[in-house]
């Protein structure tokens, strides 16, 4: 353990319900491997309201040559949206209080940024075709394990809308 990344044992006290705090497997470290820096890097919004999930998600999405930013609503996205590309957003269905849908279908409508990739997690069932009336890409049901967490970002892997 005491080969671990200093962000692994950091979130690890930060965030007891994580699903990582039974340890890191080794499924789990072959997708802690940094991708090459030549490759394009993703960029991603994560809109949490829970401030050390955001984070962990944040750190796991660096780790893996992808740049991350977290907010905490939906206000902060639109403003970040305005100063700052993103290739996919990753919203909590209940991030905020205007309800993640909501702002899912606002992401989805504006022709500014329809490109982005929106992906929503949430420990609650989500139905389908909810998911696709708002215009979410996929759904990562939480908890979530890290291989599903990086292939969801980058190849828009796992159970889609």
């Amino acid at each position: 353990t005491a080969a671990l990344p200093v962000l692994f044992r950091l979130n690890y006290r930060l965030h007891p319900l994580c699903p990582f705090t039974t340890g890191i497997t080794s499924r789990q470290k072959t997708c802690m491997k940094k991708t090459s820096m030549q490759e394009s890097r993703l960029s991603v919004l994560i809109v949490d309201n829970d401030h050390d999930l955001a984070g962990l998600v944040r750190e796991i999405a660096e780790f893996n040559g992808m740049r991350a930013k977290a907010v905490p609503n939906d206000t902060q996205v639109f403003n970040r949206l305005e100063t700052e590309h993103f290739d996919v957003a990753l919203v909590d269905i209940y991030a905020t209080y205007n309800y993640g849908l909501e702002l899912v279908r606002h992401i989805k409508t504006n022709p500014r940024f329809a490109h982005m990739r929106v992906l929503i997690y949430s420990a609650a069932p989500v139905n389908p075709g909810t998911l696709q009336e708002y215009g979410a890409d996929a759904f990562l049901p939480k908890p979530f394990d890290m291989n599903d967490l990086v292939n969801h970002l980058k190849h828009g892997t796992g159970v889609t809308a």
